[in-house]
């Protein structure tokens, strides 16, 4: 399970980073998540084990000394389907063990959504997603390493019930970029459309 759970996060990996990069250049906008012109600082927190059930990202709001955290889910298929899904269980196919999905065993606070296809991400109250998920269509998904039971439910719907909050469209501005030790770093994005969903 351990080695699953590697992959897991190498793939990870680049949707984090868009997703961090699209959030920063969007702060300004995005600032009435808490008070108007706050300014946020988002560090990734992948890495630690501590934070796998809190959230990949953690957002320090600068003005409010607030700290809130955001898990990142890539969803390669919401662009096709025009749902999201809500983990409830998987079972691990390399040794058959059962666990809770990230719906019942996480304490975001908020939900990443990102569709690389079509440069998109929905950002989601992950509390008011744990109210209602279970109103969505029961489905089985089969991947390499597990098959996970959950809930999907299309995107106008979340939206209607005050799940998902801003709807972003992003854009990659650079292939690369020198960081201050004249390093190159990984793809640059920003955003080019943030609105607020109304409930």
């Amino acid at each position: 399970m351990n080695n699953y759970l590697q992959e897991d996060l190498k793939k990870a990996k680049p949707a984090e980073w868009i997703v961090r990069c699209v959030l920063a250049s969007a702060s300004l906008d995005l600032a009435d998540w808490k008070t108007d012109w706050n300014i946020y600082y988002f560090d990734d927190k992948s890495d630690e084990k501590k934070y796998w059930h809190i959230g990949d990202i953690e957002c320090t709001d600068s003005l409010l000394d607030e700290t809130f955290y955001i898990d990142v889910k890539d969803d390669g298929m919401i662009s096709k389907t025009g749902n999201i899904f809500a983990e409830d269980n998987k079972i691990f196919k390399s040794n058959g063990k059962k666990e809770k999905g990230f719906m019942r065993n996480s304490e975001y606070d908020y939900v990443a959504v990102i569709s690389q296809p079509d440069n998109k991400i929905y950002m989601l109250d992950f509390k008011e997603w744990k109210k209602y998920y279970r109103q969505g269509k029961y489905v089985t998904s089969y991947l390499s390493d597990a098959t996970c039971y959950g809930f999907v439910m299309p995107i106008w719907k979340a939206k209607r019930l005050g799940i998902i909050k801003y709807e972003i469209d992003y854009i990659k501005i650079f292939d690369w970029w020198l960081d201050d030790k004249g390093k190159k770093t990984l793809p640059i994005y920003e955003s080019v459309k943030v609105e607020r969903v109304a409930s």
